[in-house]
């Protein structure tokens, strides 16, 4: 009987024992839980107080609440566009009737367009604060516009020249990239266009010749830019470089809205190979004389003197103004003066020169009705 008691109590100590034991786990699991929820709200609200990182990833929307009387013009920096190009290079661009029409011309920053031979012109094109990416067709090159391209000191793309133009850029140590004497690898062909009219270069090969030659990209100078008092206001000019049986009419129509100058060529608008307008800023019209000659080896080409001056017509904001032009040497610039011996002032942006034979033969200026 003892024993069986024994046996009893043993029995019912073992499943107390198991009942604290299960008691005791239940309490320590609610403790840990407790413990860990507390842990985490400071956690939190550590993460809540804690600045040190707010200068790395800004809040959005602070940035939204801040009160804008707190944003002043002071503290706001000027946007400055920079040139796409690390300096600007110019191309002998073709205006034949077959070369039209042309890549990228409406990119350039300043124009030389001189009478080539006959009635045709060519366009000395300079680029630098857009980048055309190509640019042609490329043709040869005449050494009145070396000339020109000698005081701005930057590469010339180009494919030949006359014997006088070649002799000249080397004796003179002009930058100069030609597919014939020393850049045959830099320059492209257009197989759906007949040659000569189908070379083009593209920006990134002249820079790439300047690297690998260590041929510095000048950039281009800045112009004498401000506002000038209008004079007498004109709505379109006309040149005539053709004739009837070879008909070649330019012309420059401003555009009050846009506050630029829109190309014509024949009484069409001209285009671009990208369908895009050209259109300027300024016009400036120089006066040289064009002569005929016949040559041992290149045969009939033009001579032109731009080194020297004579009269000029300047063209900005639907205003016209006569003075003159001068350039002294080949690497020296034009200087445009007004009648008044004040320098012209052009307006910030494009630039167009335009050579004329004769402003009484080739020339036509329409003035504005002022009744109207």
């Amino acid at each position: 009987m003892t024993k069986k008691i024994e046996i009893t109590q043993v029995v019912f100590v073992y499943y107390i024992g198991r009942l604290l034991m299960r008691e005791i786990k239940m309490k320590i699991i609610k403790l840990i839980a407790l413990l860990s929820i507390i842990l985490l709200i400071f956690v939190a609200c550590s993460e809540k107080n804690d600045t040190s990182g707010d200068n790395l990833v800004p809040n959005p929307d602070e940035s939204l609440e801040q009160p804008a009387e707190d944003v002043t013009e002071k503290e706001v920096d000027p946007i400055v566009l920079q040139p796409e190009l690390p300096g600007a290079f110019f191309a002998m661009i073709d205006n034949h009737p077959k070369a039209r029409p042309q890549s990228n011309l409406d990119k350039a920053d300043i124009v030389y367009e001189i009478v080539c031979e006959g009635t045709y012109t060519r366009f000395l094109a300079g680029f630098y604060k857009t980048d055309p990416v190509i640019v042609g067709p490329i043709r040869s090159i005449r050494y009145y516009f070396a000339q020109i391209g000698h005081a701005y000191d930057t590469i010339i793309s180009h494919i030949g020249g006359n014997m006088d133009a070649l002799a000249y850029l080397k004796n003179n140590g002009l930058k100069s990239m030609c597919d014939i004497t020393n850049a045959s690898g830099y320059f492209e062909r257009d197989n759906t266009r007949k040659m000569p009219h189908n070379a083009y270069v593209r920006s990134s090969e002249v820079i790439r010749l300047s690297s690998n030659r260590s041929i510095e990209l000048s950039p281009l100078p800045e112009l004498n830019t401000g506002e000038i008092v209008g004079n007498e206001k004109v709505d379109k000019i006309s040149i005539d470089y053709g004739t009837p049986k070879y008909p070649h009419m330019v012309e420059w129509q401003y555009i009050s809205q846009e506050e630029q100058y829109v190309r014509y060529l024949d009484g069409e608008k001209l285009l671009t190979a990208e369908d895009n307008e050209v259109k300027t800023n300024n016009i400036v019209i120089i006066e040289a004389s064009v002569k005929t000659v016949q040559v041992p080896i290149d045969g009939i080409q033009s001579e032109i003197s731009l080194l020297g001056k004579g009269n000029a017509y300047f063209l900005r904001d639907g205003y016209i103004y006569q003075g003159s032009w001068e350039k002294t040497s080949a690497s020296s610039h034009f200087r445009y003066t007004l009648d008044d011996g004040e320098e012209f002032i052009f307006k910030n942006g494009k630039v167009w020169v335009q050579q004329v034979a004769s402003f009484d033969e080739d020339l036509d200026i329409i003035y504005s009705n002022l009744e109207q």
